[in-house]
């Protein structure tokens, strides 16, 4: 069966380079056997009964029901792996919505395993009748088989991915990245077909990694046109393409991926990607590509504990703005405080609930990290800060001052910018930096934590101005008055905290001066 050559050419993303999308020849030769191929395969077909591929679809990596397991398929029954191939589903749904890019990709995923796996089942060499007793007691027999499949599809879905990056620039990091990522990939498919079942191994080197290379071609075709939709750099689309085709592999889960190596070197993969897509372009442009494709969650946690850290005047407003934008939606929908719309307004109530939730998370994830860190006995001024922090919604809002309504209140807060980890780089240097395990941490250690959380708070207030000067959006007056007290309050720990950090360098140098007076 003949098969169309790509060459690596600079003129397929012509879309990218000239803002007119046209289809690469090698890609319509390609579909055309493809096409040619569905239609010309073998009309022997598995005899598999309508629940199989259901079942297939939905394991959680628990074994099948007794009455699936016993059906055990062997080299006398075949499978055309071919005329299964189906082309892509359009990318659109019935609204005329443009579908998620990683929901996409998992269904292919999802139907190409079932298919690889029919066709490892249909020509398997020798019956086992051991296998077949293990089947019937409700043993999965077939689990390393099927996690094969998996990884399998993977393998023709990076691989498609990696030759159209290829064809535009063979040499990129997203090429090398990926190499070493399918090597791995097919280094655990050989390890489990060699030990299973030789034949199967040759099958599947000779035809089957053929099919899997251009399944995937026509649907990145497509998408690669709707990527090229967006006025930014043809680096950064490629990347965002690349990162959301591992996303879609990552949410088939751990345990149809049966390859440690693989799902660890892939996550530092993505990482790696999104920072890559960072320095490229402007966040809110990575932020708008993730929502687009379908891994908005994955974006913020990966650059969630590192707010702080994006000190850019762009990038401080990008995550100002995404959080209050986040609180408001939430706290717009919230039906518990539709009882006080009679006496306030509700978008002006919900921007101020938004206001004081960042505070009271600060409050929260303050308190709970000197917790954490065995900081037990807090000064009375850093008591009081953190204090007014959490419960400033109690002086704001009396009318919402019940233990059920702030209960209420900090729960949509905590679930709608739980990905905001304003300690984590604090947390993990403190712990690389002492090994030693103490129930106490030492007056010193102490001091740089609390110059650490004086410092995040400080960040936070400073980069809200920041945002209410730019945006020119001004809180409400008693949500001012509120603000206003915080910082006085800040202000006072700081005070007290170089005060006593004065005084105690004081006591060191003359303790110094007193070890070097002579007896």
């Amino acid at each position: 069966m003949a098969t169309a050559s790509i060459s690596p050419s600079r003129n397929f993303f012509l879309s990218w380079k000239s803002g007119d999308f046209k289809i690469h020849p090698a890609f319509l030769s390609l579909k055309s056997g493809f096409q040619s191929t569905c239609r010309n395969g073998s009309s022997n077909r598995v005899h598999a009964l309508p629940w199989f591929f259901t079942d297939f679809t939905s394991i959680q990596g628990t074994h099948l029901s007794r009455r699936c397991s016993v059906i055990v398929c062997t080299g006398s029954q075949n499978y055309d792996f071919n005329e299964k191939m189906k082309l892509p589903l359009d990318i659109y749904d019935h609204d005329g919505k443009l579908i998620s890019y990683v929901d996409y990709s998992l269904k292919l995923l999802h139907e190409l395993a079932a298919n690889v796996f029919a066709d490892f089942k249909s020509h398997e060499s020798s019956k086992n009748f051991l296998k077949l007793v293990k089947a019937w007691i409700g043993v999965d027999v077939d689990l390393h088989l099927r996690q094969t499949a998996y990884l399998a599809a993977v393998y023709g879905f990076l691989k498609a991915v990696m030759d159209m990056v290829s064809m535009f620039d063979d040499q990129h990091l997203l090429c090398i990245s990926l190499t070493s990522n399918l090597s791995l990939i097919m280094e655990c498919i050989e390890e489990v077909l060699e030990n299973k079942d030789l034949e199967l191994m040759k099958r599947f080197r000779i035809e089957q990694v053929l099919v899997l290379n251009r399944y995937f071609a026509p649907s990145l075709e497509r998408w690669a046109s709707e990527y090229a939709k967006w006025k930014t750099s043809n680096e950064l689309k490629m990347i965002s393409l690349t990162i959301s085709s591992c996303i879609a592999v990552t949410k088939l889960g751990a345990q149809r991926i049966s390859c440690p190596a693989f799902y660890t070197t892939l996550a530092e993969t993505i990482q790696e990607l999104f920072e890559s897509a960072r320095v490229l372009g402007s966040l809110g442009i990575s932020y708008q590509f993730a929502t687009m494709a379908g891994h908005e969650h994955e974006f913020l946690n990966i650059f969630g504990p590192k707010v702080l850290h994006h000190n850019t005047e762009d990038e401080i407003l990008f995550w100002m703005t995404l959080l209050q934008k986040k609180l408001f939606a939430a706290f717009v929908k919230e039906t518990f405080l539709h009882h006080l719309e009679g006496s306030f307004d509700n978008q002006v109530l919900a921007r101020d609930l938004a206001i004081l939730g960042l505070f009271a998370f600060l409050g929260r994830k303050t308190r709970l990290f000197l917790l954490h860190m065995g900081i037990n006995d807090i000064e009375e001024p850093l008591k009081s800060f953190i204090c007014y922090l959490e419960c400033g919604i109690l002086f704001v809002y009396p009318n919402l001052s019940s233990l059920l309504m702030y209960q209420l209140f900090m729960e949509v807060v905590t679930e709608e910018i739980k990905w905001l980890d304003l300690y984590s780089e604090v947390s993990r240097t403190r712990q690389q930096a002492r090994k030693r395990s103490k129930q106490h941490p030492t007056q010193a250690e102490k001091e740089i934590i609390l110059s650490a959380v004086f410092g995040v708070c400080s960040d936070i207030f400073s980069n809200f101005a920041l945002y209410c000067k730019k945006t020119q959006k001004t809180p409400s007056v008693n949500v001012v008055i509120f603000l206003n007290e915080s910082k006085n309050l800040l202000s006072l720990c700081l005070e007290d905290y170089w005060a006593a950090y004065d005084k105690i360098c004081s006591l060191t140098e003359n303790a110094n001066l007193s070890c070097r007076d002579p007896p």
